[in-house]
């Protein structure tokens, strides 16, 4: 993590704004894996901010498995990880199979679950995903 603040406040101080958003992507990811939520969260959501549109893919998708995450300690979270998850797809032009893999996760977790909605997703993820991501996916 260390080197990830030292890379941010050195972009920062110098005013380089190349790769910034990866940076804070990178950060929030390790944030991720190590449980800690809010924080990736708030990197995700810096990163969507000064990103342009072709990389929003990948930061809405990592931004909605952590709140999909967060809805384990507040289930509030799952509908903000379906709009993220919707915006993947918006981002995609609907051709972004883990964002229908991760919707349809999102929706199957919901009280109430809407399974045909689920399954819709499903669907159209098998339409965009390889076998090999399919499993990756599932792991």
């Amino acid at each position: 993590m260390t080197i990830f603040n030292r890379a941010l406040t050195k972009t920062a101080n110098n005013q380089q704004i190349t790769y910034v958003n990866q940076l804070y992507h990178l950060r929030g990811q390790c944030y991720f894996r190590l449980g800690q939520l809010d924080l990736a969260e708030k990197d995700f959501q810096e990163a969507i901010v000064i990103s342009d549109d072709r990389s929003k893919v990948i930061l809405y998708n990592s931004l909605g498995k952590c709140k999909a995450q967060m809805a384990l300690r507040d289930p509030a979270q799952l509908e903000e990880a379906v709009k993220c998850f919707e915006k993947v797809l918006e981002f995609s032009n609907h051709t972004d199979g883990e964002g229908f893999f991760n919707l349809g996760l999102a929706y199957r977790k919901m009280k109430n679950s809407p399974v045909p909605k689920a399954i819709k997703q499903f669907t159209e993820a098998l339409k965009y995903l390889k076998l090999n991501d399919q499993y990756q996916a599932l792991v």
